[in-house]
C-alpha cells in the first residue's frame, strides 16, 4: 500500500466550498481510479491535511496522481 500526503492552503471564507470539492472528488477518485480512500484533517491554523491510500504506487501514479 502506498500513502499520499497533501497540504493545502484555503483562502479564508472558502472553507465550505473547498470541503464539499474535496468530499467529491475524493469519492470519484475512490470509485473511479482505484484509490483506498483518503481522510482530512484540519490543523489548528488552518492549513488542511490530506492522506490518501492506493494499493500501489503505480495506481496512484496512473491515475495522474503524479503528475504535479
Amino acid at each position: 500500500m502506498s500513502v499520499v500526503v497533501y497540504a493545502f492552503e484555503v483562502k479564508a471564507g472558502c472553507e465550505e466550498t473547498f470541503l464539499a470539492a474535496w468530499a467529491e472528488l475524493t469519492e470519484l477518485i475512490h470509485h473511479c481510479r482505484g484509490s483506498l480512500g483518503a481522510r482530512l484533517h484540519r490543523q489548528a491554523n488552518g492549513l488542511f491535511i490530506a492522506h490518501a491510500q492506493w494499493p500501489l504506487r503505480a495506481s496512484w501514479e496512473g491515475s495522474g496522481g503524479g503528475n504535479g
